[in-house]
């Protein structure tokens, strides 16, 4: 009777064990995968970026950017602009398809399925006219698409990287860092951070909200008629948790531009509030 229980037993510790075998070997499988895909999807990008943004003079590069996002929309109507902030990690296509906001949330650029999507504007972003621009994207776990917006919750890599560029058919424009926010999303306070507004009251609403909520003060207080530019992506630690990351049009290129952030990188190390930034209490 105890031979058979002995038995017994040694069969379910092979089934148990045979069980975690499979699982180990599934789990394995889905990291390969995982990181093929990942890997696959970052090679195109960095083959679209080396199309779009070629090496080129200072004052070459800013047409050189346009004809470059020009080319792309011969290749995919879909493709609206080019993002890039540098020494990030931030150098992809931005997406527009307001009648499927979300079209490319699993799709790359060549429309077939990615698990790393493509950044897209927010239906209620249009490009050309809206108030506030509205940028959706993936935060990676290998650290790809927007996951770089996990490292502006430091104030001092948020301030050495406080520019971004967005690259149209018709030109380029350029933000600088206003404030970073990390939030719980409700469908109660969707439209509290992700706004479009009308008129200047409200517009003001939102700049001086953001100045209250931001971690640390990123720039200048954005003015009536001064487009905003809103990075969004999950922070892959709470439920429906959100890492905003906003601009606001930059007045300054050039050499100004340079010595601007110049200023702030030094500003960071010494972990100061450089004196064009707003003066709040950091939390």
């Amino acid at each position: 009777m105890k031979k058979k229980r002995h038995i017994r037993w040694r069969w379910y510790e092979l089934l148990l064990a045979g069980g975690l075998l499979g699982l180990a070997i599934c789990c394995t499988a889905w990291l390969l995968s995982y990181r093929g895909q990942t890997r696959a999807a970052q090679q195109a990008f960095e083959k679209l970026s080396q199309a779009v943004r070629p090496a080129s003079s200072q004052d070459d590069r800013d047409m050189a950017w346009a004809k470059g996002v020009e080319a792309l929309q011969a290749q995919n109507q879909d493709c609206e602009a080019w993002l890039f902030s540098e020494d990030t990690g931030l150098d992809y296509p931005v997406m527009y398809t307001p009648s499927q906001p979300e079209y490319y949330l699993r799709r790359g650029f060549d429309k077939q399925y990615s698990l790393a999507g493509t950044p897209f504007f927010d239906a209620d972003s249009g490009p050309k006219d809206c108030v506030n621009l509205i940028v959706h994207g993936h935060n990676m776990k290998d650290g790809g698409m927007f996951a770089p917006l996990s490292r502006y919750l430091e104030k001092r890599y948020g301030l050495a990287h406080n520019t971004f560029e967005l690259a149209f058919a018709d030109g380029v424009r350029r933000y600088a860092l206003m404030a970073v926010l990390h939030i719980q999303l409700t469908p109660e306070n969707a439209e509290r951070y992700y706004p479009q507004p009308q008129t200047k009251e409200e517009f003001d609403a939102f700049v001086k909200m953001l100045e209250q909520e931001s971690l640390y003060c990123g720039g200048n207080s954005a003015q009536w008629g001064e487009q905003l530019l809103t990075l969004s992506t999950c922070d892959n630690d709470t439920d429906n948790g959100r890492i905003l990351v906003i601009a606001r049009a930059a007045a300054g290129n050039g050499r100004a531009r340079e010595a601007a952030a110049a200023r702030d990188i030094l500003a960071a190390a010494a972990d100061i509030t450089p004196p064009h930034i707003c003066k709040k209490r950091d939390r």
